[in-house]
């Protein structure tokens, strides 16, 4: 069937001239070309749409470039170098200054209250009673109910305790002293035995639920890192800090006459039972601002019963009492000095 058709347009084409097969050929093709080009007309122009978005975008950031480099010249570039520069000055002064207070804080770590701190508070109480020769009776702490973000007592301690005058003043003045920030807000002490008094000592250990390394990091911050001032201010701050406080001189305490009525009681005690306090006691040595009777070792202003010791020398030491005045020698070729 197909040759019959050919054959026909051959047979036809064969009876035209020349011009009219060409003709009849370019009219073929013309058709076939606007059947092709009706065909591919909507891809090819949304290909072209795309391209030329495209090209008008890089059209567009190279005018962006151009006025870019235009408008900043060398001075400018140089600016923002300097500028970036100082931030990375700003970045070191940070991480410095972190480190600082990291190292300072370590350093003050002994005033911020924690449970290692309250253990060794504590341990410095019986210490202290123990070196100026107090009676510790009790000895009770209770933690208390902090409110975050607030300065604030954080531990209670009662204390019952017993000694002489001058001692006890003594031991108070050592608390007064100590690392931690103390505060005594109760005492209840009265005349006991002759020459002694005694009662309660309450005591709040202060501190704060937010370390203090996150305070003061904050109100650095506060304050403006890029300022950077001088470290030195902060040195001045954390040196008085970490300064011990000092309360009053041994000699101060000792030139106190005690305010208890100790005088209506001599008439109650003989001469004879305040001795009985120097019965048995030896004096086996002297060294320094210290001396050494039995067991126990003890400096001015310490009591042994009635007596109170008023001067150490080289090898004696003077005792007093509201009667008698004695001087405890130690011999020449003798360890001690047993009392009888």
């Amino acid at each position: 069937m197909k040759e019959n058709y050919l054959d026909k347009i051959d047979n036809a084409l064969l009876s035209k001239q020349q011009n009219e097969v060409q003709m009849i050929n370019l009219g073929l093709a013309v058709v076939v070309l606007l059947f092709g080009y009706l065909l591919a007309f909507g891809p090819a122009q949304d290909y072209f749409d795309a391209k030329q978005s495209a090209l008008d975008n890089v059209e567009k950031k190279l005018d962006e470039v151009n006025k870019y480099l235009k408008n900043n010249n060398d001075t400018t570039i140089a600016q923002y170098e300097n500028t970036l520069r100082q931030e990375d000055d700003n970045l070191k002064y940070v991480r410095a200054q972190n480190d600082y207070f990291d190292n300072k804080l370590r350093e003050l770590s002994y005033i911020t209250y924690n449970e290692k701190n309250w253990a060794k508070f504590l341990d410095f109480l019986t210490t202290a009673a123990k070196e100026n020769n107090i009676k510790v009776f009790s000895l009770e702490s209770k933690n208390l109910k902090v409110v975050e973000k607030e300065v604030q007592p954080m531990l209670d301690v009662s204390l019952n305790m017993e000694g002489g005058f001058h001692n006890v003043l003594k031991y108070i003045n050592s608390i007064e002293e100590s690392e931690m920030v103390v505060d005594l807000n109760g005492m209840d002490i009265n005349s006991t035995l002759p020459n002694l008094i005694g009662g309660n000592i309450k005591i709040s250990v202060w501190g704060d639920e937010i370390s203090m390394k996150k305070i003061l990091i904050l109100a650095v911050l506060a304050a403006g890192v890029y300022a950077a001032p001088d470290m030195s201010a902060y040195e001045d701050k954390f040196n008085a800090l970490s300064q011990k406080r000092v309360g009053l001189s041994d000699k101060d305490i000792l030139s106190l006459k005690s305010p208890f009525p100790v005088e209506d009681l001599k008439s109650t005690i003989s001469d004879d039972i305040k001795d009985t306090d120097l019965v048995g006691k030896e004096l086996n040595a002297i060294v320094a601002d210290r001396v050494r009777i039995n067991k126990d070792w003890y400096k001015i202003g310490d009591s042994i019963g009635t007596f109170e010791i008023k001067k150490i020398n080289e090898k004696s030491v003077i005792i007093e009492n509201e009667k008698k005045s004695l001087e405890l020698k130690l011999k020449q070729g003798n360890k001690n000095v047993k009392i009888n």
